[in-house]
């Protein structure tokens, strides 16, 4: 029986983890499985993200648009022939076509973990879980060519990433992920809570 795919990055956290955390990473590798959470998100960026947000879309990252309690739908899924995590999150605005923004998690060693985008770019961080919360941690921004990753400072331009999920209840979470300029503070966050609609058990 498989192991699920983030019980060897959370490590000895993972016994720690609340229910609703359990279900949101319970899916395993090399299989069909996926978990379905739906939500409300609020996504807001600084002036500086605002004249970006064309690009965000050409890249296929993060949200190009901005708005307050946009219906969000996510599938966590594994793949049949490999042990990837893919995100495939569906955005419904208020006045235009529904917006998704995919990407896909790999386990580096031990806590590091890429998260991988369109065109290559990947965003490395460290899974951590402390004082109740999971928190993804900035390891750095990079662009990968086959099995080379070339460092990239989009810090100087975005910011650091950083994440946070904590629990509501047994089938609800809550969680914000931010861009953290050095100069010009919040450069782009989204932020809401979820509720676990069917998990892989």
């Amino acid at each position: 029986m498989q192991e699920p795919i983030f019980k060897s990055i959370f490590g000895d956290s993972w016994d720690k983890l609340p229910k609703v955390m359990l279900k949101h990473y319970s899916n395993k590798p090399f299989s069909n499985d996926k978990t379905i959470v739906e939500g409300e998100m609020n996504i807001k960026g600084n002036f500086l993200a605002k004249l970006l947000m064309p690009l965000f879309k050409i890249f296929g990252i993060l949200v190009p648009y901005q708005e307050n309690a946009v219906k969000t739908i996510v599938t966590y899924s594994s793949e049949i022939d490999s042990k990837l995590f893919r995100f495939d999150r569906i955005f419904y605005f208020t006045a235009r076509k529904p917006y998704n923004f995919s990407s896909k998690m790999a386990q580096v060693k031990d806590k590091i973990v890429i998260e991988m985008f369109k065109l290559n770019l990947v965003w490395k961080m460290k899974y951590v879980y402390e004082k109740n919360k999971v928190m993804l941690l900035h390891q750095g921004y990079y662009l990968k060519i086959r099995n080379l990753f070339i460092p990239l400072p989009l810090e100087l331009i975005i910011g650091e990433g950083y994440a946070e999920e904590y629990e509501v209840s047994d089938d609800k979470f809550a969680m914000k992920m931010q861009l953290k300029h050095f100069l010009f503070g919040n450069f782009f966050e989204y932020s809401g809570q979820f509720r676990i609609v069917s998990y892989a058990e």
